[in-house]
């Protein structure tokens, strides 16, 4: 008995058709995948903020001076500051990370206020204007017995000084 045979077929090109057809379901399968998570209601829809956020910045808010300061408010497109929202007097340091977006402008206000004494506050926003660069500090005010400057060393800190002791930076290597 004769076992039947496909003529015009030969092993290597079998193999590159199963190949071809491995290819074929694997691909297929990658963009149904995507359909159906972006289709899926508990996803959150491309209208989303989330899909336009391309990265964060980090801003140090360093404190010089001999008070001890806390935050009382920070609103918009930041997160609270890291470690804690109390910066200890003479190098006391928080981090607060602005989200950027793609798409559109990022902005956060924050202000801190003495907890010795309540005449202490600062008052500053971060903020990334689309189509004016990196991200900067503005609008920085301050009262009583401190004064506040963005940093020589990076722009991407905030100094706190008392007004009498003038302005102490430790030097960068």
């Amino acid at each position: 008995m004769e076992i039947p045979r496909i003529s015009s077929v030969n092993g290597k090109s079998l193999g590159i058709i199963l190949v071809l057809f491995i290819l074929l379901v694997i691909v297929t399968s990658v963009f149904s995948t995507k359909y159906w998570i972006h289709n899926n209601s508990s996803v959150q829809s491309p209208d989303d903020d989330s899909v336009d956020i391309a990265a964060t910045q980090t801003f140090a808010i360093v404190n010089y001076s001999r008070f001890r300061l806390g935050l009382d408010n920070i609103s918009g497109d930041a997160s609270p500051p890291t470690p804690s929202i109390t910066l200890l007097p003479y190098e006391g340091i928080n981090e607060i990370n602005l989200t950027i977006y793609r798409l559109r402008s990022s902005s956060s206000n924050a202000i801190y206020r003495s907890r010795e004494f309540r005449s202490e506050s600062l008052s500053f926003t971060l903020e990334r204007i689309i189509g004016f660069g990196l991200p900067r500090i503005t609008n920085i005010v301050t009262t009583g017995e401190i004064e506040a400057n963005v940093s020589s060393v990076s722009s991407f800190r905030l100094i706190i000084n008392d007004i009498q002791g003038g302005i102490y930076e430790p030097r960068k290597f």
